[in-house]
């Protein structure tokens, strides 16, 4: 997602993109969602302050996130991973400022006949 009318819990700290998730039912078992993010984690006490938030779809903007239970953010690893069993909003993130990394994505245009640039 590029942007939205999302409202973030007070002092959290976004490590990840917030991803939009949908499923057309609820799961009956619990599946297992790794979410990439750009946090340099190197101790268990660093990991200790992150966090997985949602928020729900169906509530209209602006989207409201809350902090969910449970998940595990590993140091030395680039993803973090939680257990569901329905979908929404998902985003990670860290209630301390973080120290991260950070990727860009390249985008480029082709040449199309008779186009400018």
């Amino acid at each position: 997602i590029v942007a939205g009318d999302f409202r973030l819990p007070p002092n959290c700290y976004l490590v990840s993109s917030i991803y939009y998730i949908s499923c057309p039912e609820r799961f009956s078992k619990k599946v297992a969602l790794h979410l990439p993010h750009t946090a340099i984690i190197e101790s268990e006490e660093e990991a200790s302050h992150f966090r997985f938030y949602a928020a729900k779809c169906s509530s209209g903007p602006p989207y409201k996130f809350k902090e969910l239970r449970g998940g595990s953010f590993t140091p030395f690893s680039e993803s973090a991973c939680i257990e569901l069993n329905q979908f929404s909003y998902i985003a990670a993130g860290a209630n301390i400022p973080p120290k991260q990394r950070y990727y860009s994505q390249v985008f480029y245009k082709l040449k199309q006949p008779c186009s400018e640039w």
